[in-house]
């Protein structure tokens, strides 16, 4: 017997008509763009405006991020040292954009920087022994002490030696 699923209804709330004809008018979107800004909790015309034009001053001090020192002085030693890097990337569209600005950041500065995106089907999410090894073999890794998502904080019998992975709880995993 097959379950009987019922049919998702999406609720869409409309926002606040006057204040999104105010805010496309003061702000020269389309009232679309302004309905989205009110929606997103954009009340104001400076909180509107600051949303859609940032600046680096909203941006949090990556460093706050709890291992990032040690991530960056770690990659600036495989820079330094000509030592491969690893970036072990995902395959939604965060994670292939952030796999390619990474790599061409890393390939800037001098580094050694290889990659590798999953298989959705095959390879599955997270880090996968598979993965790495298929790294080692196309010589963009080369260490052993792996930390992540199915790994189990276990040794591996494979040399990898930079690795930083975005999960999506956005917890980092270091490889080193």
């Amino acid at each position: 017997m097959t379950a009987r699923r019922s049919p998702k209804k999406w609720l869409v709330s409309e926002p606040d008509q006057a204040l999104t004809a105010e805010l496309a008018s003061a702000l020269g979107v389309s009232p679309i763009v302004a309905g989205l800004l009110v929606a997103r909790g954009h009340h104001d015309l400076d909180s509107a405006r600051a949303f859609l034009t940032p600046n680096l001053d909203q941006l949090h001090d990556p460093f706050l991020m709890r291992g990032m020192t040690d991530a960056v002085m770690r990659l600036l030693h495989a820079i330094d040292n000509h030592e491969p890097i690893l970036i072990y990337g995902d395959y939604d569209v965060d994670g292939t954009t952030g796999t390619a600005v990474l790599l061409r950041a890393l390939r800037m500065l001098g580094g050694t920087a290889g990659y590798h995106v999953p298989h959705r089907f095959t390879e599955g999410y997270g880090i996968q022994q598979a993965g790495l090894e298929k790294a080692v073999r196309d010589g963009s890794a080369r260490t052993s002490r792996c930390f992540g998502p199915g790994l189990m904080d276990s040794t591996l019998s494979l040399p990898i030696i930079t690795c930083l992975t975005k999960t999506k709880d956005r917890r980092r995993h270091w490889l080193s």
